[in-house]
């Protein structure tokens, strides 16, 4: 293998892009894992809400 010069300072560009792409990574499983936690937090406030609602209409009626 003969080394290309330029080669040795475009590794620390390589390493930089890696790290960025990591970062990357982990913030879209963090996002992916976010959304459903959110979504089911929503539903399950929605499920609270029309069952109070429901139990009030039921002790009215």
């Amino acid at each position: 293998m003969r080394s290309v010069p330029g080669l040795v300072n475009d590794n620390s560009l390589i390493d930089q892009y890696m790290n960025r792409e990591s970062e990357l990574q982990v913030g879209v499983i963090g996002f992916n894992l976010m959304i459903p936690i959110l979504a089911g937090l929503i539903v399950f406030s929605i499920v609270g809400v029309l069952g109070a609602t429901n139990n009030l209409l039921v002790l009215c009626f």
